[in-house]
């Protein structure tokens, strides 16, 4: 116990403490917190959809018709035909065969990663890659080797002997919002006869014609992306996440998957809330008009107040501040004007790398952008 509290003490010492924050009531961008209002600028949800009130009518309908949760493992009695529809309609979507759906995006990760990766594969992965990445690679036995630089990657797979190799990679990076080269992985892996794996979860319902991800934003085909993970916890409002790739490749997940195969099935209530979200993704284009409109004011207003935010054409927004104690010490400050901002530091960014992290919605306005950077500029 007492190498617990040495531990815990010195993550407080080194301004990496970590607190919850709880939520009482969301109104629009406004979040009410034990009492006190705030204006948000932490939360994923892109385009707004968490509280669309067609995409609540949907979760309640089907919350009456299926009951909460789905009670079982998919194998065993957990998949209804709500789920069989998402997954057609996900598919739809971003142009893939077929596709299956798991209850988190970090199970999604997990089952194709150790499902087809074996002690035999080398992996290229990006630094930049999220944790569920990272963390099932890891578990695989695999070789793995990590760049960042596309001549890196180049020169990693020209070296290499072995018979498969396999680039990861997220397709929008989640802590700095930039977009992944996506037509140069593509490049590569046929060059050195490699497999490629992305992670759409922050692209999705963000990039691309009427919100259909990485892939349509790149005009690359589907058939040249092995396997295509991404989340319904983002941009579609919902939960959940689902796989992407070829008929054969996603019945051999539904077959071997662990992951898939000893979790309980995601809720049909939230199947159906997915669906709807879609349904909005592909008929109203105003809500991601209107989300980069915000973000291309974003970023003129950053220019124009002189604030050196890393280039983004995302809604993820990145200010880099290096020194953990300088990022805490904003977020507070911000948070004391009633504006929620993320404090990213170590270890989910490299040390020296600490930053604040704000994530725009459709559920902002200018002059909460404009509230924001006020605020920026006279505590920087």
């Amino acid at each position: 116990m007492q190498s617990f509290i040495e531990r815990l003490t010195e993550q407080k010492n080194q301004h990496l403490w970590r607190e919850r924050l709880c939520v009482d009531e969301r109104i629009q961008a406004n979040w009410q917190c034990t009492h006190e209002q705030y204006l948000s600028f932490i939360n994923n949800d892109y385009l707004g959809l968490a509280t669309h009130p067609q995409v609540i009518a949907a979760l309640q309908t089907a919350a009456t018709q299926y009951g909460v949760g789905s009670s079982a493992s998919p194998l065993l009695g957990g998949y209804h035909k709500i789920h069989q529809q998402l997954e057609q309609d996900i598919a739809d979507l971003i142009g893939f065969e077929r596709a299956l759906v798991f209850s988190t995006g970090y199970l999604a990760n997990l089952a194709v990663i150790q499902t087809f990766i074996g002690k035999q594969d080398t992996v290229f992965e990006h630094r930049l890659n999220h944790a569920s990445l990272i963390d099932a690679t890891r578990t695989t036995g695999a070789t793995i080797k990590r760049f960042h630089q596309l001549e890196q990657l180049e020169k990693q797979l020209s070296q290499s002997t072995t018979k498969k190799k396999w680039i990861i990679s997220d397709a929008v990076f989640s802590m700095d919002g930039w977009i992944a080269p996506i037509p140069e992985y593509i490049q590569l892996a046929k060059k050195y006869q490699a497999y490629i794996i992305l992670d759409d979860a922050h692209a999705v319902g963000v990039l691309g014609a009427n919100g259909s991800g990485s892939i349509a934003h790149h005009n690359v085909a589907t058939s040249d992306i092995t396997l295509l993970t991404g989340t319904f916890g983002k941009a579609f409002g919902g939960q959940g996440a689902f796989v992407l790739g070829h008929a054969t490749m996603i019945e051999y997940l539904v077959q071997f998957a662990r992951s898939y195969r000893y979790s309980t099935a995601l809720a049909p209530a939230l199947a159906a809330a997915n669906r709807q979200s879609i349904q909005i993704i592909r008929t109203e284009n105003n809500h991601l008009t209107h989300l980069h409109e915000l973000i291309a004011f974003f970023t003129q207003l950053a220019q124009t107040k002189k604030i050196n935010f890393q280039p983004s054409p995302t809604p993820i927004q990145v200010l880099l501040l290096q020194d953990p104690k300088k990022t805490l010490e904003v977020m507070q400050q911000l948070k004391k004007q009633g504006i929620l901002v993320g404090a990213i530091r170590p270890p989910t960014v490299a040390v020296n790398s600490s930053r604040l992290r704000i994530n725009l919605s459709t559920l902002h306005s200018k002059k909460d952008i404009i509230r924001l950077f006020d605020a920026l500029q006279a505590i920087l």
